[in-house]
């Protein structure tokens, strides 16, 4: 086993709640297609169920605010070290922390901006075209028999199939 530490800012760290002992996810989102903009984004789990070495933490108990950590050090195998490194280089990479009994392996499934219900998001600042673009009504996810995501914002919450 190695040891590979990634820098963390308050999203990628799961706003803190990541300590030594944790489970996690690692996902990585970046670019689809030729990085004009218009392809869109896809995120996938790179490594998934890694115990969590370290913290990036400040031991000062006179200290009144918490601190964002900076660093995670992640238990992985040569071949994740590998992943995560270039994970880093080509998208964003942030954690999924895990609940203390999911051993299951979530496997590395890509989910795509067409998995939100054919939705497609504006580009970050400083990137080209990506305008939105309203979604058709999909009339297939009715009849859809397979995994469904459930997306919440605000208090209104809205279904969507899955494709496989």
């Amino acid at each position: 086993m190695r040891a590979v530490t990634f820098r963390a800012n308050d999203v990628a760290g799961v706003a803190g709640f990541v300590l030594p002992g944790d489970r996690v996810d690692v996902l990585l989102t970046r670019e689809a297609g030729g990085g004009d903009g218009r392809a869109g984004y896809q995120t996938q789990v790179v490594a998934d169920n890694l115990k969590v070495l370290g913290v990036d933490q400040i031991d000062d108990e006179s200290a009144t605010k918490p601190v964002v950590v900076k660093a995670i050090t992640l238990e992985v195998t040569p071949e994740q070290a590998q992943t995560i490194s270039l994970a880093q280089a080509v998208g964003t990479v942030s954690l999924s922390l895990r609940q203390v009994n999911d051993q299951a392996l979530t496997g590395k499934r890509l989910t795509t901006i067409a998995d939100l219900g054919g939705y497609r998001a504006a580009a970050p600042s400083g990137l080209k075209g990506a305008a939105p673009r309203p979604a058709r009504p999909d009339t297939r996810i009715a009849a859809a028999a397979g995994p469904r995501i459930s997306v919440t914002r605000g208090v209104v919450s809205t279904e969507y199939a899955v494709a496989r």
